[in-house]
């Protein structure tokens, strides 16, 4: 089971250094290796039980989808909006032409001829 300060940070509701956050993340993962291989088995061993959780995960999985999706949609937006105020240095615009070269050293893209 999860603590009040897991519960928290996984709602970020709770705002932690970053060695307590490492903590948590730590804590967590072990008690979700915990159920994964202890107490989920004991769920699905018996029928009603198992008949519960999938339905629970069918249930949730939806919602997940629908979050996951909505989030994706949200960072597009996010995306579009920032890339349309951004301003590069000039010459870097995507539809702007290569520039070109001034000079004859390494980087000229003509060849350098010695005597």
């Amino acid at each position: 089971m999860l603590s009040k300060s897991e519960i928290e940070f996984l709602q970020r509701t709770k705002i932690v250094s970053k060695g307590y956050e490492r903590y948590l993340r730590y804590s967590i993962n072990k008690k979700l290796k915990q159920f994964e291989q202890q107490i989920l088995p004991a769920i699905l061993s018996d029928e009603t039980t198992k008949a519960w959780f999938i339905e629970f995960v069918r249930r949730n999985t939806n919602t997940v989808r629908e979050n996951t999706n909505i989030a994706e949609e949200q960072n597009k937006r996010n995306l579009n909006s920032f890339s349309e105020n951004v301003v590069g240095l000039p010459g870097f615009e995507p539809e702007s032409r290569e520039p070109e070269s001034r000079s004859l050293d390494q980087t000229s893209r003509q060849p350098h001829i010695f005597p």
